[in-house]
């Protein structure tokens, strides 16, 4: 396996760990606003990418909705916010990270059935033009 035309062993840890994004389904948002969470993953990132990340995935319409959009504080956790929500700002900030690689695990497994689907939605739109493991369910 190659990673953008290098074997990924030849590579600095750091490099390597540039390259990687992992969305499981307990995301990690900090205390700040929906725009500050989603651009963690590109510090320097305009606020147009980041509404266009978010568009990706299917979360500007959510956003939008909040009481002050992408200004609305998340809190700590981002207590404000149902699973499906973090999930879908989780997947945003992914989205900008836009990485070579892509782990997602369990990202679907605490949310409800339309929830699940729409980070599903979400989760095609990432996929697209990066390696992604994605493990399969267990039976």
């Amino acid at each position: 396996m190659l990673l953008d035309g290098v074997d990924p062993r030849r590579l600095p840890d750091c490099e390597l760990r540039r390259e990687i994004t992992l969305a499981t389904q307990e995301n990690v948002l900090f205390d700040g606003s929906v725009m500050e969470n989603i651009a963690l993953a590109r510090p320097d990132a305009g606020p147009e990418e980041i509404r266009a990340a978010a568009r990706a995935v299917g979360a500007d319409a959510f956003i939008s909705a909040l009481p002050e959009g992408y200004a609305t504080e998340v809190r700590k956790r981002g207590s404000r916010l149902s699973a499906g929500q973090r999930q879908l700002i989780a997947l945003a900030r992914a989205f900008l990270a836009d990485t070579a690689v892509l782990l997602l695990k369990e990202a679907t497994s605490t949310l409800d059935i339309p929830t699940e689907v729409a980070v599903r939605r979400a989760m095609d739109a990432l996929v697209v033009g990066r390696t992604s493991v994605i493990p399969c369910a267990s039976s």
